[in-house]
């Protein structure tokens, strides 16, 4: 993989997706879901879309579960409608005891894929994780998603890097579960060349697989970058450090009513947080929020 096989482009420039591919991905999803995140109460919930109809050719929603005293930032549906779902550790959300979940018919949370995955704390006074084997549980848990193409696989994404106060050894990680079996079958520990450390820990946010190719795409959302993981060879590279592309302005301008607000300085750099993966495009295509990236 070289640096010249990722280009950035503008509005004008994104090479149109196909929507009929990408259409027939999410009618093969039967049950889709959303998340409902309030982040300032710590409030979370799931609903799922109903097929039928009102006389106006409305749909509905159904509330699968709720979550009123956790913040949950990631949900995945198997092909089977199987669903997990993910809690952070954030230093804003109440403490957790459990990283990865399924949920059951009945609304009700089980750790998952085991509770030996799923133990240990952070503690942030010693700056130190008080579990057994960091490389072995989930550290600090940002996302978790299964592809249409591999409904049988839920990938894990532990960013090692909990309530963004330091990076655990052994934290940063891919991993793959598989969901026949309800076992880890593969876990990529990130180097720190990876998840390096100046001015702060790097975040790993989001994460996308093309499995026709055998390529995960993840973003790194606290100094900005992508990642590419080749899944066979097990070689990963850092890329695209510090693109203007992949972080926005320290400038915000909030557009109300059509009209400009006054601009709103930040102080943090938010960076490529999300990532979307069309491996059926007529090339293997990345979108990464806030600016795209075409590979």
């Amino acid at each position: 993989m070289s640096d010249h096989d990722y280009r950035s482009t503008t509005e004008t420039e994104h090479e149109t997706v196909n929507q009929d591919d990408r259409r027939r991905t999410i009618e093969r999803r039967s049950f889709l879901t959303a998340v409902g995140v309030g982040s300032m109460a710590s409030i979370a919930g799931l609903v799922a879309a109903d097929n039928h109809e009102d006389a106006n050719g409305h749909g509905s929603l159904i509330e699968v579960a709720s979550f009123p005293d956790r913040l949950l930032t990631g949900i995945a549906v198997s092909g089977d409608e199987r669903i997990f779902v993910n809690f952070p550790r954030f230093p804003w959300a109440v403490p957790i005891d459990v990283s990865v979940a399924e949920v059951t018919e009945d609304g009700s949370i089980t750790p998952y894929p085991n509770a030996s995955w799923n133990q240990g704390q952070w503690n942030s006074k010693n700056k130190e994780w008080t579990g057994d084997v960091p490389a072995e549980q989930f550290v600090g848990v940002q996302s978790v998603h299964v592809e249409p193409e591999a409904p049988n696989t839920l990938w894990v994404l532990d960013t090692g890097n909990p309530k963004f106060e330091a990076i655990v050894e052994g934290g940063p990680k891919l991993v793959r579960i598989d969901l026949e079996r309800d076992e880890v079958v593969d876990a990529h520990h990130f180097s720190p060349e990876i998840t390096p450390t100046p001015n702060g820990a790097a975040y790993l946010n989001d994460v996308r697989v093309d499995v026709e190719h055998g390529v995960a795409y993840l973003t790194e959302s606290e100094l900005g970058a992508l990642v590419a993981v080749d899944l066979e060879t097990g070689e990963d590279r850092r890329i695209m450090d510090d693109w203007s592309e992949l972080t926005t302005r320290p400038v915000i301008g909030i557009v109300m009513h059509n009209s400009l607000l006054e601009p709103v300085r930040s102080r943090h750099r938010y960076s490529s947080y999300s990532i979307y993966c069309d491996s059926h495009a007529r090339r293997s295509s990345i979108a990464s929020s806030p600016s795209f990236v075409i590979a």
